[in-house]
């Protein structure tokens, strides 16, 4: 099982509540929704990160800095 760290968040009420109300229509914990959301967060992040990464290389392949796939297959 992986290691779990707690992390406590101290936040308005009015927020604390409305993630309470949003866990309880989902029949979830606060600590889950919560968990779920920061999961969601991250993972958008890192997909950010993959849509830069695909824009620099068609940006350089547009500029002609790369090596054709047909080229690299036949060599």
């Amino acid at each position: 099982m992986d290691k779990i760290k707690f992390i406590g968040v101290k936040m308005p009420i009015k927020l604390a509540s409305t993630l309470e109300r949003i866990a309880e229509k989902q029949y979830k914990s606060v600590s889950t929704l919560v968990r779920e959301m920061v999961i969601d967060y991250v993972e958008d992040e890192m997909s950010l990160k993959s849509w830069k990464i695909i824009e620099k290389g068609q940006k350089e392949y547009r500029e002609g800095k790369c090596t054709p796939w047909r080229k690299v297959i036949h060599e």
